[in-house]
């Protein structure tokens, strides 16, 4: 990944073609697909993001090729993105799962991955969610698809 003030660059090897990358420019909110063909730039796709969608957006994009754990995007959220504060939300991740309000707990998270879902669609890209676990970048854009780790 390359970065410069404001703009950070992801190439995805997997999920973009070798000559294509994402700037995620924090200043403008914005997520841009980009492409160097016949030695031209070529602006693909682009989508802008609400900010607590950006935070998240950032979480997953840093995290791949893996996934991305509930807790670190629940400390996001809150724009808390210390050590201490990820521990936080893993401890209140587990108790909400042993008491069984977990789904009511990462309701407001949820959602706001299905609008990044539905914005990341226009990159040919969508999450994929690791029940009880976290979110991974992946190819297509269908809406948020679940699977258990055990």
């Amino acid at each position: 990944m390359k970065t410069t003030p404001n703009i950070m660059y992801f190439t995805l090897p997997g999920l973009l073609p070798e000559n294509d990358d994402l700037a995620l420019n924090t200043q403008f909110s914005t997520l841009t697909h980009f492409s160097y063909r016949e030695g031209r730039l070529l602006i693909l796709a682009e989508e802008q993001f609400e900010s607590g969608e950006l935070r998240l957006i950032e979480a997953i994009l840093n995290a791949y090729p893996h996934y991305c754990p509930n807790e670190v995007l629940l400390a996001n959220c809150e724009n808390l993105t210390d050590e201490f504060s990820v521990q936080y939300f893993r401890r209140k991740l587990k108790q909400a799962i042993l008491d069984g309000s977990y789904m009511q707990y990462v309701q407001p998270l949820k959602l706001m991955l299905i609008a990044i879902s539905k914005k990341l669609g226009e990159f040919n890209l969508g999450l994929y969610c690791l029940l009880e676990t976290g979110y991974v970048l992946r190819k297509g854009n269908q809406e948020v698809t679940r699977k258990t780790v055990r």
